[in-house]
């Protein structure tokens, strides 16, 4: 009650359960009640008209920022009127966000929570997400320290957990929610501990304990002998495989990161769990490749930079196409938010003067192309994001096919 005469400016004395709210939590914990009380009582259609949104409070702010999202599943219309003034309530501000809502994030379901004392002696309970991403533990627990595991095996540490072999995804953010807790958001950790609960009734309802996830961002491109030197791929190059490429940099969590790849027999590499940050990808200049058992040697040639979300990313000399700044190094290429594919990222090499090329070999086209399937048959959760409608990233159908 007295969390929600915040709200409606009744005056009611205080409770200790209340007291232990830390303030952060306080209005999304009214905002809670507010929304289990309308659920109750506006069990139909309900029209909501809520007059000069700017002089609104911060927690009266909140209240009305989850009325209008819950409109989304509920039969519910809601009108605001405000001045064209700073404060209040304001359905247009960033930190509402409620014109942007991002389609694309979605709650996981049957992933695997458990509960146990903070010591790890002993499991209080384990449930599974619902279709929605939800859990709930509903458990009478004495007073002590608690922690929340996110698991994706049957193993209790989660250090040996690997969100990304299981759903394709990595890890976020941890959410330590209205009794406080400790989170590591600098690794990955799946773990919010040191939850401190008091004496039976004498703590309220633990809510907001969340575990995000993001989509793995991809880096790719081709090595491909490029017999005109034109940094462009053309019919009858073919693709070197065997090379060594590198990818190096600092990630959004501030931690360094590298990964080193060898090209297929298309002449690919692909770099598939990749956090935002700022990214370099080096390739080890090839002495030489083999066609048909024909060794051919081989020089330095172009190395173009490629596009992330269908914009050139990483430094360039501005050509058409765009060349790397340093030979065999592509440099500041940032992947600036989640599930991103960066393309074309190509290192071309050129065969010694006075050598030829015999018939063979798997041409460069063939492992472009190839690129673009394996995009959509590997990487579907991506594809669906990136695809047209012909099944096959628009970025690669406008260059290469």
């Amino acid at each position: 009650a007295p969390l929600v005469a915040d709200v409606t400016m009744i005056d009611l004395p205080s409770t200790p359960q209340v007291d232990q709210i830390d303030p952060k939590f306080r209005p999304d914990r009214t905002a809670d009640l507010l929304m289990e009380l309308f659920g109750i009582v506006c069990n139909g259609p309900v029209f909501f008209e809520v007059e000069d949104g700017h002089y609104m409070d911060e927690a009266s702010s909140h209240v009305m920022k989850r009325l209008a999202q819950a409109t989304d599943e509920r039969p519910w219309l809601v009108l605001t009127t405000r001045r064209g003034e700073t404060g209040g309530f304001d359905p247009d501000g960033e930190d509402n966000d409620l014109a942007t809502t991002d389609d694309n994030e979605f709650g996981l379901a049957g992933i695997r929570i458990q509960l146990w004392t903070d010591d790890l002696s002993t499991m209080i309970d384990e449930q599974f997400t619902n279709a929605t991403g939800s859990y709930s533990f509903d458990a009478n627990l004495n007073a002590g320290a608690y922690r929340i595991v996110q698991v994706y095996d049957d193993a209790v540490t989660p250090e040996i957990e690997d969100e990304f072999l299981v759903l394709g995804v990595l890890d976020g953010n941890e959410t330590a929610g209205s009794i406080g807790g400790t989170v590591d958001n600098t690794t990955d950790s799946n773990v919010i501990s040191s939850i401190m609960v008091g004496l039976p009734g004498s703590t309220i309802d633990g809510t907001g304990y969340n575990f995000a996830e993001i989509p793995a961002s991809v880096l790719q491109g081709v090595v491909w002998e490029d017999f005109d030197d034109d940094g462009q791929i053309d019919f009858g190059e073919l693709a070197i495989n065997d090379v060594e490429i590198t990818v190096t940099g600092i990630d959004d969590r501030g931690n360094a990161y590298t990964e080193l790849q060898t090209t297929n027999e298309d002449g690919i590499y692909e770099f598939v769990r990749m956090r935002p940050g700022t990214w370099a990808i080096e390739e080890a200049q090839p002495a030489s490749f083999v066609v048909d058992g024909e060794t051919i040697n081989l020089v330095d040639g172009k190395d173009v930079v490629g596009e992330i979300d269908e914009v050139i990313s990483g430094d360039n000399d501005g050509g058409d196409p765009p060349l790397a700044l340093v030979n065999d190094r592509f440099t500041n290429v940032q992947i600036n938010r989640p599930g991103l594919i960066g393309i074309n990222y190509n290192f071309g090499e050129r065969i010694t003067s006075g050598e030829q090329l015999t018939d063979g070999g798997v041409t460069a086209t063939n492992g472009v192309v190839g690129l673009c399937h394996q995009i959509q048959s590997g990487w579907s959760a991506v594809c669906r994001q990136h695809a047209d409608d012909a099944g096959c990233h628009r970025s690669c159908r406008k260059l290469w096919i």
